[in-house]
This record gives structure tokens, sequence and C-alpha cells, in this order.
């Protein structure tokens, strides 16, 4: 229950989310697109799959989402290789202004995720008492 809790009940989990787009790639499926639909407060991301004519393979998947709402400055990664693109992209982000204090550290919120990068400034946040668009990159 999130009622009482800082956690958003429809944000993504990480692992959970690793496991399902690897079973459908695995079956020949691959995201061709991740459109976010809703409007003013509503946000529904999804996936939008292609079934291979010949499925190769599979590649290693690597699993973002940004959590800039309730607790803004969060980058979630999720899968094999988080750790190394999360040092790779903790680096690249401090050379960009406002983003000198980011660090990679994990709370409570976290479990289901394998890399959390933290104080992270990639969106103009909520955008209240302004014209601006929320939440804009």
């Amino acid at each position: 229950m999130t009622a009482l809790s800082l956690a958003k009940s429809y944000f993504p989990l990480g692992k959970t989310v690793m496991n399902i787009l690897e079973c459908t790639y695995e079956k020949g499926w691959r995201v061709i697109a991740a459109p976010n639909f809703g409007g003013q407060g509503d946000s529904w991301p999804c996936f939008v799959f292609r079934r291979l004519k010949d499925a190769s393979s599979p590649p290693e998947l690597l699993f973002g989402s940004i959590k800039d709402s309730n607790i803004p400055g969060k980058i979630c990664l999720s899968g094999p290789s988080a750790a190394k693109v999360g040092k790779a992209m903790m680096e690249a982000l401090k050379a960009v202004p406002d983003n000198v204090g980011v660090t990679s550290e994990k709370d409570s919120y976290d479990d289901d995720h394998d890399v959390v990068l933290h104080n992270v400034h990639i969106t103009n946040g909520m955008g209240g008492f302004s014209l601006k668009l929320p939440y804009f990159p």
C-alpha cells in the first residue's frame, strides 16, 4: 500500500519490467516505440512491440526510468550492465550544469532497480505557476 508513502504505485518496477522485456525478446519481439499517454496529471507509459520475421538471439537489455515527480532527480537503471552504464552516466552528467552533485545510491524506494542516480536535473520539474510544460527535458 502506498497511500501513506512517497512511493508511486504506478512507477515501473525495474527488475519486473526487465523480466517481461527479456521474455518478450526471447519470443522474437522487439520494442519499436515507448510512447507516454495521458493528460494533465495522468501518465500511462507503454511499450509498442514488433515481431521480427527472423529472430536472432536477443541483445542485452537495459531498462531506464526517470523519477522526477514526487521524489525528483532520480534515474533508475535495471539490467546486467546497469552498474557500468550508471557509472558512465554519473560522470557524464557531472559535466552538465546543475548536475555536479549527482550520486549513485539507493533508498528504500529503489529496491527493484539495480542502480539509481540521485540529484539529477534533466527536466524542468513540475513547472508549477508557469506556462512551461511540466517535466520537459
